[in-house]
């Protein structure tokens, strides 16, 4: 967890992030976590109604300070466990909104008309919930979360949470490692009538190797043709932000190049660093006209759950700033820093969180001035590259080489 105060820059530091919990796996809850969440939601329950008066920095009094769980970021398996939703194959997947996705006896995730889309709303939500908690069998708990769309979480005793709106979108997961990858992978290299072929990757790697690049721009690997399936979710948004439009030009077909290019363009749109509600209505526009291009193109049984919720990526934006604010980049970041952690394959959990405990500590520990040159290359802060360095940079020089500029 983070603490949403904070400025953007900050919000993400080692130091100032909380581990609430480890789930090592390799299991994991198959329908809610209702079980690893009811601690986390006892303390939030008590932070929400307390009393006590805390010394705030540039205060001389000291304020009732409150915590309230307002974002929860995540892929769309973990967001229906943790939110009390149905998966997301089910008749009614999204959990914004109760469009029905099976017609005709199969799941189509086509038809994007929002206005045709029925919101969900949060007392209805938990109120249908509720229905189902209310039957006594395994079975008929079943059929009436099916029926209603929504089964309990324990999140919806938290008195603030609105279980619908503050379940955003995760743009890493939505765009990058979703569509991106799903249009690369799945589309463009299907088997059965590909749209690239094994010729054109050599164009392509030789575009790439050609390219001069910023250093914060993470480099995607070489031999490209082979190492698609293991890009990461940052070589993901490089690969679509920076490199594709110049190395698939005159690769693509006209077509397949114009649909791609609305996608990139929503993309860079939506991602930029300040964000204004006209830029939201623009990137909005070319992600729906992407997605009216790409049934053209490729037909209604390649639309996937992702692309039906980038029609509510729009909402997420309003609601909660630029993507930067809350994308999971630096949450993966760190699941790779517990997961690289030695242990004794005994007690994961206590280890893991000891470990990651002791290391914020190091980061947080003030030096003598006279020992500051012999530990400092010890313990700063790496210079982060690529998504991370966007969502670490401080914004106040962005803003002002753009007032600059606009001047």
């Amino acid at each position: 967890m983070v603490i949403m105060n904070l400025p953007r820059s900050e919000r993400y530091k080692l130091e100032n992030v909380l581990v609430v919990g480890i789930l090592p796996g390799p299991g994991e809850p198959k329908l809610t976590a209702n079980t690893f969440l009811k601690p986390l939601v006892e303390e939030l329950q008590i932070l929400w109604k307390s009393k006590e008066r805390f010394s705030v920095s540039g205060s001389i009094f000291k304020k009732r300070i409150q915590a309230g769980l307002i974002c929860v970021s995540c892929d769309i398996p973990a967001s229906r466990k943790i939110g009390g939703f149905m998966g997301h194959m089910a008749n009614q997947g999204c959990s914004r909104c109760k469009k029905e996705f099976f017609k005709n006896g199969k799941l189509d995730f086509s038809g994007f008309e929002r206005d045709c889309w029925p919101s969900r709303t949060s007392d209805e939500h938990k109120r249908n919930a509720k229905e189902s908690m209310n039957e006594t069998t395994p079975t008929a708990q079943q059929n009436r979360c099916a029926i209603n769309g929504a089964r309990f979480s324990v999140l919806h005793k938290l008195e603030c949470f609105d279980c619908i709106r503050y379940f955003v979108i995760d743009p890493m997961h939505n765009l990058y490692l979703g569509t991106a990858k799903h249009l690369m992978k799945d589309v463009w290299l299907n088997e059965q009538s590909p749209v690239l072929r094994s010729a054109d990757f050599d164009k392509i790697q030789e575009i790439v190797d050609s390219m001069m690049t910023p250093q914060d721009i993470g480099r995607i690997p070489g031999k490209i043709a082979n190492n698609f399936g293991g890009f990461t979710a940052d070589q993901w948004q490089s690969w679509t932000v920076v490199y594709s439009l110049c190395c698939l030009q005159g690769v693509l077909p006209d077509n397949h190049l114009s649909c791609w290019t609305s996608f990139v363009t929503a993309c860079k749109i939506l991602g930029k660093k300040t964000i204004s509600v006209e830029d939201i209505e623009t990137g909005d526009d070319y992600l729906m006209k992407f997605l009216k291009q790409f049934v053209h193109l490729y037909g209604s049984e390649y639309v996937t759950p992702n692309m039906h919720l980038h029609g509510h990526l729009r909402e997420c934006l309003i609601d909660f700033g630029p993507l930067h604010g809350f994308w999971c980049f630096s949450f993966e970041r760190y699941n790779g820093i517990l997961g690289a952690y030695p242990t004794n394959n005994r007690a994961i959990e206590i280890q893991l969180m000891r470990k990651f405990i002791s290391q914020i500590k190091s980061k947080v520990f003030v030096f003598p001035d006279i020992y500051q040159d012999k530990f400092i290359e010890f313990f700063n802060h790496q210079k982060s590259k690529g998504s991370l360095k966007t969502t670490l940079d401080p914004i106040d020089s962005y803003l002002g080489l753009w007032r600059q500029k606009t001047i």
